[in-house]
């Protein structure tokens, strides 16, 4: 698999995600609130690290980031914020080619080309 392709999975899945868990909560001047604060996402990402090793990281740290800025407190509490996180990462190539080969597909049916 291409870095590009890679690239392209990793985005399209934590859209996915990120679609999954709803829009931003935003104050007045536009900045994001989120119900995660940064302890939270620290202790997530060692977790996840811990989990799925030091090589996926960088990707880690930007799902949790991405995904916690769109969590809303409807969403569950840190602890579900966790899970989801853990459950819903992809360390193994394959299962990303597939995930974002499903959602490529369904955004197509979905938008066209």
């Amino acid at each position: 698999m291409s870095t590009r392709s890679m690239v392209k999975l990793v985005t399209w899945m934590f859209l996915g995600s990120a679609l999954l868990v709803g829009c931003n909560f935003c104050k007045a001047g536009g900045e994001t609130v989120s119900s995660i604060d940064q302890n939270t996402r620290q202790e997530v990402i060692q977790a996840m690290t811990d989990t799925f090793g030091v090589a996926q990281r960088p990707r880690i740290e930007q799902g949790v980031r991405q995904v916690a800025d769109r969590w809303q407190p409807g969403d569950g509490d840190a602890e579900a914020f966790k899970q989801f996180c853990l459950q819903n990462f992809y360390s193994d190539p394959g299962e990303r080619e597939k995930v974002f080969l499903r959602y490529q597909r369904n955004l197509e049916i979905l938008y066209g080309n």
